[in-house]
């Protein structure tokens, strides 16, 4: 009996010249393919210096990297190198490492992306100990200073409550003592003003 599996063709995704085994990619192709019809649309090969210039851009930032935008840039090349004579500096030749990853699946490379080596697991957990230990120690300074604020503040409460010095705290019970004072001052003078009337009229 056969295996099923064995008899299930294999999907693959067809894009021009090339045919794909991950959807991800040929989507990707697909899209790279439109960017380079667009363009395609804008380029004036009658000057030859402004393709070259376009040319290395593409290069310095690495923006093609399918099997689509490999040909591309190779009929690119293939006119530049036939005008040769007409530009201002060298003509460079294509990286192939613009288009190295072209077959390799986008789960392969997060897979590869996120494996660690055994000194960089280390590297990671040595990092995490020590912003852990800093954030401990910042943690204990704020309650340092918090305790000694609060305790600055307890004293100045304590301060103003016992000043004799009118304060915010204790302005009112100075006052009461203040009038309070001065009612008895008065009430003492009344009382020699009344002696020495008496004393008057009984001379």
């Amino acid at each position: 009996m056969k295996n099923k599996d064995s008899e299930k063709k294999e999907e693959r995704f067809e894009l021009g010249a090339f045919s794909y085994a991950d959807k991800v990619i040929a989507d990707d192709a697909e899209r790279e393919l439109k960017r380079i019809q667009k363009l395609e649309q804008q380029i004036d090969y009658s000057k030859p210096k402004v393709v070259h210039l376009l040319y290395d851009k593409i290069i310095n930032s690495s923006s093609l990297r399918t099997p689509e935008g490999l040909i591309y840039m190779s009929e690119m090349y293939g006119f530049l190198k036939a005008h040769s004579t007409e530009l201002d500096h060298e003509l460079r030749g294509i990286p192939v490492e613009m288009f190295s990853g072209i077959t390799k699946t986008r789960e392969t490379e997060a897979v590869n992306d996120q494996q660690l080596t055994e000194e960089n697991f280390n590297k990671l957990r040595r990092s995490l100990k020590k912003e852990k230990q800093e954030s401990k120690n910042k943690i204990l300074s704020h309650r340092i200073v918090i305790g000694f604020l609060a305790a600055a503040i307890v004293v100045m409460f304590i301060i103003a409550f016992k000043s004799d010095t009118p304060n915010i705290l204790n302005y009112e019970t100075a006052l009461q003592n203040k009038y309070a004072a001065w009612d008895a001052e008065l009430t003492e003078r009344e009382a020699e003003l009344r002696e020495r009337a008496a004393e008057m009229q009984a001379q």
